[in-house]
């Protein structure tokens, strides 16, 4: 698990840096917007391989598109010594095209606005809003054809957070979420006979709850243990298809839009143990299940990848996986070197 945050902004004074490379450059911009209580932060990157390509002597080369770019923001707000309101806000594409006759593009795109709050000295909450869109594109144009493809998913999602501090020897995190999920599997194109097929759209909506504690057992021991409740529903307007032995369609069902189609869900326990042989060497192990409800089916096969996000329905199962791992942990000459040695076990259905 990755839990990656971006940075705020500085409180006390404006500040830019950047930096010039060989093939990309950045430039970060911050500063408070009401000194040590408000501040923003603006980031941005960007390759300019195209540029050189500009340069070539082959005619087709130069015509060659080939670059990535991000744009970081956020903004912070302190409302006394219990509040804080944070807006951020992403997006970052990635393209490569040959000389206008192919290409393919990733982008993403997200926002979210969040609420801290202290309720006293012994819990902490945080309430999250957000939203997040992932498109796919590939273009390929010759003599006999043009084609375009586009498929995405995009969801919108609320969820709470809270931290308990009040017993001596426990943390507990717990909360909740849910959210909503539109899948666009892929739409096709071909601007030659003008015609346009499409997968129809997917939706759903998913839920989750989940209680988690940080254990010092003794000066030694010490445990993180937790469970957590998973519901994923396929929801309309869609139409089920149902298929025989042989993975030919023999029948579907049509739903409305905000119908019930499907329900997925199950617990998800996980427990980690660290024990502390001395102050340089540790014995760690650790469970965990989960679900996982989207999947990604690629085709290499084409020449050109062709990706999609599609969820769990009747048809898909979702995978679920169960993993037991076991490591030695070992410190070498004041923590500047550190070696160990684990070993897993999963198992997936």
């Amino acid at each position: 698990l990755l839990d990656i945050r971006s940075r705020e902004g500085n409180k006390e004074k404006f500040s830019v840096n950047g930096g010039i490379g060989s093939i990309s450059s950045k430039l970060t911009v911050e500063g408070p917007i009401v000194k040590n209580q408000a501040s923003y932060f603006l980031s941005a990157r960007r390759t300019y391989a195209d540029a050189f390509l500009a340069l070539a002597k082959d005619t087709l080369m130069r015509k060659n598109k080939l670059y990535f770019y991000d744009i970081n923001f956020k903004t912070m707000y302190k409302i006394g010594n219990s509040d804080k309101i944070t807006l951020t806000a992403y997006t970052g594409s990635d393209y490569f095209g040959y000389a206008k006759q192919y290409g393919i593009g990733y982008g993403n795109a997200s926002g979210s606005l969040q609420w801290n709050h202290k309720y006293g000295e012994e819990i902490n909450g945080c309430l999250t809003l957000y939203a997040s869109d992932y498109t796919y594109t590939m273009f390929n144009k010759s003599v006999n054809y043009d084609l375009d493809w586009k498929s995405g998913i995009r969801d919108y999602g609320l969820k709470s957070d809270f931290s308990y501090y009040g017993l001596n020897s426990f943390k507990v995190d717990f909360g909740g979420a849910v959210a909503y999920h539109r899948f666009s599997p892929g739409s096709f194109t071909n601007y030659l006979s003008n015609e346009t097929k499409s997968v129809p759209n997917n939706y759903a909506t998913e839920y989750g709850l989940y209680i988690s504690a940080r254990h010092t057992i003794n000066e030694r021991l010490s445990a993180v243990y937790g469970l957590r409740y998973s519901l994923f529903q396929n929801i309309g307007a869609g139409r089920l298809y149902q298929y025989d032995e042989t993975h030919n369609a023999i029948g579907f069902t049509d739903y409305k839009s905000g119908d019930l189609i499907n329900s997925y869900g199950g617990l998800e326990p996980r427990a980690n143990l660290t024990y502390l042989v001395n102050s340089s060497l540790s014995v760690k192990t650790s469970y965990s299940r989960t679900r996982q409800y989207m999947q990604l089916a690629t085709n290499n096969n084409t020449g050109f990848p062709i990706d999609f996000w599609f969820p769990a329905t009747p048809n898909v199962k979702p995978q679920i996986a169960d993993q037991m791992a076991a490591g030695i942990f070992k410190n070498l000459n004041s923590d500047m070197y550190k070696l160990s040695a684990e070993t897993f076990y999963k198992y997936m259905q």
